[in-house]
């Protein structure tokens, strides 16, 4: 039985199952009786749930205590979810501080973790897939930075790039400008739309002060040039949110 045990463990370490100090351990099980209280005999068949209760013996400690911050928090639990669940929430960092005002003291990290494990509280949000949207509905547009370059006149300068990109079949127009002004924005699209072969229905943009005045999630100022063009080329401006890289994750 101890051979068979030992080649059952190796079986279920390769799997994932276990995570023994050594492989030894079960049979030392076997030498200090643990399948004959598990009421296993020499000629009874060794399934994978035998093994298991085996292993289990063997693997069995005491579940640790809750540690001295993590009661300091406890004792603050209603305090914390009264500042986490108020009109307007304080963050984590600002409760930190609060905290260690009134004498509470334990680290950043202690506190983040008992807000994501008891209270749900400051984890990652989950993924959620969302289909493109369908061919000429919508173009993705951000300037980006591709390093420095010497001019005609031998100054070094800021070499920039407009991406338009449509997300339904990742076609992208990438136009190279020294400038991030509306003037420039405006070539830009014009050559994108030449090169595409049409205009989109809605153009996807950071909030740029070539395009946005002022930045809001609800009712954003557009710039009253950039405004006019657009209605010329009759497509609908859509500013990202502030800090919200992922409302235009395909440029």
């Amino acid at each position: 039985m101890q051979k068979i045990l030992a080649a059952r463990y190796r079986l279920w370490a390769r799997l994932g199952s276990f995570n023994f100090d050594s492989p030894f351990d079960l049979v030392n099980a076997c030498q200090r009786g643990v399948p004959s209280r598990l009421g296993l005999g020499p000629s009874d068949e060794l399934t994978d749930e035998r093994v298991r209760g085996v292993a289990q013996c063997v693997q069995a400690r005491p579940l640790p205590g809750t540690s001295d911050p993590r009661q300091l928090l406890e004792a603050r639990c209603v305090q914390i979810e009264k500042w986490l669940k108020q009109d307007e929430p304080l963050t984590l960092v600002r409760i930190h501080e609060l905290l260690a005002r009134d004498g509470t003291l334990v680290s950043y990290a202690t506190l983040r973790r008992w807000a994501q494990t008891t209270l749900g509280i400051g984890g990652r949000s989950p993924t959620v897939r969302i289909d493109d949207p369908p061919a000429g509905e919508e173009a993705q547009v951000d300037f980006g930075l591709m390093g420095y370059v010497k001019s005609a006149d031998g100054k070094r300068r800021k070499l920039h790039v407009l991406i338009v990109t449509l997300p339904m079949s990742r076609y992208q127009f990438v136009w190279p400008t020294f400038l991030q002004t509306t003037e420039a924005l405006v070539e830009g699209l014009d050559a994108a739309w030449k090169f595409f072969g049409g205009v989109t229905k809605r153009v996807v943009l950071d909030n740029t002060s070539a395009a946005i005045v002022r930045a809001s999630a609800q009712d954003p100022t557009i710039n009253p040039s950039f405004a006019e063009y657009a209605q010329v080329r009759c497509f609908f401006i859509d500013p990202a949110r502030v800090r919200h890289p992922r409302d235009k994750a395909r440029v």
